[in-house]
Formats: C-alpha cells, sequence, structure tokens
C-alpha cells in the first residue's frame, strides 16, 4: 500500500487522517521477514500538515 489516506482516532479520542505506507522487509533471498508500517498525520491542523512545505528531499 502506497501513501493510502485513511480516517481514524487516536488515543485521545480525537480524529485525524492518516496517510499509511506499507513496505515489505526482504531477506537476501526475497523472502518475506517482515513489514514497515509508517503513520503520518496529514490533519489541517497537524504540525506540517497540509499547508507545510514538503521536507527537503521529500518525495512528493
Amino acid at each position: 500500500m502506497v501513501g493510502e489516506v485513511l480516517q481514524a482516532v487516536n488515543r485521545r479520542g480525537r480524529t485525524v487522517r492518516l496517510r499509511v505506507t506499507v513496505t515489505a522487509l526482504q531477506t537476501d533471498s526475497e523472502q518475506a521477514a517482515g513489514a514497515l508500517l509508517l503513520m503520518e498525520d496529514v490533519s489541517d491542523d497537524a504540525p506540517g500538515g497540509p499547508a507545510a512545505p514538503p521536507a527537503a528531499g521529500a518525495e512528493v
């Protein structure tokens, strides 16, 4: 999954929008070894939210 935006509820009960990215981790022989799950808050009021420019070197 690449950059799917989902609505969720944080641990404080607040509704947030998250961009979720999943990347497979593989061994040298390409066997599944795990996964990396990245959740980024893209809510309008999140620090670095949609109004903020992308970080230097960030993929857009």
